[in-house]
């Protein structure tokens, strides 16, 4: 099977929030719920990752990201089965489809890759259902897509609700919910292709929707699509009050060491060679923001015994989640490779996270810079 896929919707105009919430910084360095998405899908054996993005967005390119994406423009902006059919022509075979602004747990990602590797074929396709009650938001208001299961928990309806909020749903808190998380065949596309040219010019915006099609799929192609219950919670946003518990569970989750920091900013204040047996050329690198400083360790890669780093991070990165997922005791540090360029240098996030500036720290004094062996490359 070639490399696994996962095409991310990201093209929204994000109204109820009142901008691009895709792009909104919601990490403790500044990092998009994209970035905790591709590096959850880098760490299930995702390879690839297409972002449908509007062409305004071009600068997405220019990017790094935790996983290596191509861009694929939807427009005009028709809806989630439009935005996937404007991936058509990047898809190779059997992907996943998520959206950008939507938190949906390092195990849906598992869930996901395994489906697609051990069954998913053009008879039988898999969506991830979410608890109700775990998707409804504080903020407003929201609609949400109910999965209406058989008795082997195939997918036989799915029920749109709009409106609905905490204390006052329509539909049991415990039933489960789409929030449009799939794996599906490429033979999918092909069922695309055929059905959304003859509507265009005759449907409204956002008419062109996934769900829709994938019950056409259901009826006139055969196809069965299992519903995987989700093994983690959901968070996601839509209006701008959400912004403040979603930076809150990323920074839990960053101070766990669930995710590492992708992208410090600041500036380098610190720097130190550490010695004491250590192969390759190894230095502790402190960087300061206005409000805290955070570790790094950088060391050097020798080419010669590790002729493919990436490769070499990977092995690090399965065995890391396996011993994490049965509750190995004892810290886990998992180096970070530059994302683009041949790799140099790997990097971990030093143990302890941020921490507050202490008085004697300086943080716009100029620091001298890391041998130029163990300074990050591509940061």
């Amino acid at each position: 099977m070639a490399g696994l896929q996962l095409v991310v919707l990201a093209a929204g105009m994000g109204r109820r929030f009142g901008g691009d919430k895709q792009m909104a910084e919601v990490g403790p360095h500044g990092e998009w719920l994209l970035d905790y998405a591709l590096y959850d899908a880098r760490l299930a054996g995702f390879t690839e990752a297409i972002l449908v993005v509007r062409h305004e967005m071009i600068v997405w390119s220019e990017r790094e990201f935790p996983l290596p994406v191509q861009l694929a423009y939807q427009m005009p902006l028709l809806g989630t089965a439009h935005a996937l059919w404007a991936a058509r022509d990047l898809i190779k075979g059997p992907f996943a489809v998520i959206n950008a602004d939507d938190f949906y747990g390092r195990a849906s990602y598992f869930q996901l890759a395994g489906f697609l590797r051990e069954v998913c074929s053009p008879s039988e396709y898999a969506v991830i259902g979410f608890p109700l009650g775990e998707t409804l938001a504080d903020s407003g208001p929201v609609s949400r897509a109910v999965l209406q299961t058989d008795p082997e928990g195939f997918l036989v309806d799915i029920e749109e609700y709009k409106g609905l909020e905490k204390n006052n749903s329509e539909a049991s808190l415990h039933a489960l919910v789409s929030m449009n998380s799939w794996a599906l065949d490429r033979s999918f596309m092909d069922f695309l292709e055929e059905k959304i040219p003859p509507l265009l010019g005759e449907v409204n915006e956002k008419e062109l929707l996934l769900p829709t099609m994938i019950r056409q799929a259901m009826a006139e192609r055969s196809v069965r699509v299992k519903v995987l219950p989700a093994r983690t919670r959901w968070i996601g946003i839509t209006h701008l009050s959400d912004l403040e518990l979603v930076r809150d569970r990323m920074r839990r989750l960053y101070e766990e060491e669930v995710f590492p920091a992708f992208f410090p900013s600041g500036k380098i204040t610190k720097t130190r060679v550490l010695t004491g047996g250590y192969i390759n050329q190894t230095s502790l690198v402190e960087w300061s923001s206005d409000r805290e400083t955070f570790q790094t360790v950088f060391q050097g890669i020798n080419p010669t015994i590790f002729p493919d780093p990436e490769l070499l991070n990977k092995n690090n990165e399965l065995i890391a989640a396996h011993l994490k997922a049965h509750s190995y005791p004892k810290e886990i540090l998992v180096p970070w490779l530059p994302p683009k360029g041949k790799p140099s240098c790997r990097r971990w996030m030093a143990p302890g996270g941020p921490s507050r500036l202490s008085p004697e720290q300086s943080p716009g004094q100029k620091p001298p810079m890391p041998p130029k062996s163990a300074r990050p490359q591509q940061q």
